[in-house]
């Protein structure tokens, strides 16, 4: 027979063990609890995280597969990891129904931590739930510190779920939803602005149309060259082949000074002819005057012979004029403008033709060549700024002096106006033949008459109105 006492006293040992048994076992909990939160803190990446929430929560809570869903504005976001696969595929079925069930769930309403089957979905989803998943499903929110939902964990198995599981859980989803905020990317102007996505799109319309009607000064940009304002044009004085010049490009030149000389071989040879026939007309000439002194008759020929020797010596004068001219000289000081020497140099040009330039570099003005398409209501006296290739980074101020009404050809084989505008600081002036991009301006306008007006151009001329 048992003792009674010793009963009592088998009993009074063995309580303090129990309970001494299970605090080991909640202390093992907490500590696993602790450590899981500590890994999950120190996740580098939204793989790294999503690895470890979908797999060491195993380690507490019991499941058959788990999945990491994270959210974005207007009921949009994507799978980042499923249990057991290293990368989930987009376009993989199960991947695309799942997708569609978050999207679902997220626009219907806040997502609390609850269960979920197939019976809460609408039946186009319900269908394929038993083709993928267990029966009963968990949803684990993830927020924000603001307590915004940036992501979903999401739990699948057999048997139900119970309180000190949804306990465990709760306890976990706060702090996996601060670990995962901090990693998916801090709260922005745009993200704050997004929460009320009406009142965001009411306020982007109404800014965009008071920017339509924002108030600007019209502008255009077009090719632009510095040239002399009143240069002096030399012209061929004689018809010929040019023999050399006497300066380059950009000298510096003085008044009188020899520019350029022709061939005067031909001139010469011409010269040389016209010499021996008037030679020839003045012996005959001579010839008749002595017989005319003993014969009456041969006075007769003495006037046709003298006009022979006059006719031949105003040929001898004018070669020897265009002897003279063979030597183009500079008709002012300056520089001389032309192309390539070796262009002009054995090159026959016509009597009158052009050749070069002589300017004042101190008295340079802007060509501008405005294209057809982007030409502007432009007015005499308008703002100009010249940007040179050789100092884009610079401006140099100008004001509009005369502008073209009708448009014509330029040398880029486009129709274009010609404008002309002169310097306004005297001082620093860019040499002549330099190029840059001139910006003019124009009146004030709205920013969506400026932004429309070459779309408008466009349509008008494709549609040929």
């Amino acid at each position: 027979m048992l003792n009674p006492d010793n009963s009592s006293t088998i009993n009074a040992a063995t309580e303090p063990q129990a309970v001494a048994a299970g605090s080991d076992r909640s202390l093992r909990l907490l500590a696993q609890v602790l450590e899981l939160e500590k890994r999950v803190r120190h996740c580098e990446s939204e793989t790294e995280i999503g690895f470890t929430l979908c797999n060491e929560t195993h380690n507490l809570v019991r499941y058959r597969q788990s999945l990491l869903w994270k959210h974005s504005t207007a009921g949009q976001g994507k799978v980042i990891t499923v249990s057991g696969l290293v990368t989930p595929e987009k376009n993989a079925p199960f991947i695309v129904w799942i997708s569609k069930v978050f999207r679902h769930l997220t626009l219907s309403g806040s997502i609390e931590l609850k269960p979920l089957a197939a019976a809460d979905l609408p039946e186009a989803l319900q269908q394929e739930w038993s083709d993928w998943l267990p029966e009963q499903g968990l949803l684990v929110p993830l927020n924000s510190p603001q307590g915004e939902l940036t992501g979903i964990l999401f739990l699948v198995r057999e048997a139900p779920w119970n309180d000190s599981e949804l306990t465990l859980l709760a306890s976990l989803a706060d702090a996996y939803g601060h670990a995962w905020f901090a990693l998916s990317g801090k709260k922005s102007l745009l993200s704050s602005l997004t929460v009320n996505s009406n009142k965001v799109t009411l306020l982007l319309v109404i800014l965009f149309v008071a920017l339509c009607f924002f108030p600007i000064r019209q502008s255009v940009i077009a090719p632009a060259e510095v040239i002399p304002r009143n240069p002096v044009i030399v012209r061929s004085a004689v018809d010929g082949v040019i023999k050399e010049f006497q300066v380059e490009p950009n000298q510096v030149v003085k008044k009188d000074q020899p520019l350029l000389l022709f061939d005067d071989a031909r001139i010469a040879n011409q010269l040389e002819i016209a010499i021996k026939a008037m030679q020839s007309a003045e012996a005959e000439y001579r010839q008749a005057a002595q017989q005319a002194v003993f014969d009456s008759r041969s006075k007769a020929g003495l006037s046709a012979l003298r006009g022979q020797v006059e006719q031949h010596a105003a040929e001898v004068g004018y070669y020897q004029g265009l002897l003279e001219r063979i030597v183009i000289r500079s008709p002012r000081d300056g520089i001389a403008i032309f192309d390539d020497v070796n262009d002009w140099v054995g090159r026959p040009v016509a009597l009158g033709e052009r050749i070069l330039l002589v300017a004042d570099p101190k008295d340079v003005e802007l060509e501008i060549q405005l294209p057809v398409a982007d030409a502007i209501a432009l007015e005499s006296g308008a703002d100009v700024q010249l940007f040179l290739n050789v100092s884009a980074h610079k401006s140099i101020p100008a004001e509009l002096r005369f502008l073209s009404y009708q448009a014509s050809m330029n040398t880029a084989g486009a129709f274009a106006y010609r404008l002309v505008a002169e310097y306004r600081n005297a001082e620093d002036l860019p040499r002549i033949g330099l190029k840059g991009s001139a910006k003019l301006y124009g009146e004030k306008t709205t920013l969506a008459v400026y932004l429309l007006r070459r779309p408008y151009f466009a349509v008008r001329q494709y549609l040929g109105l």
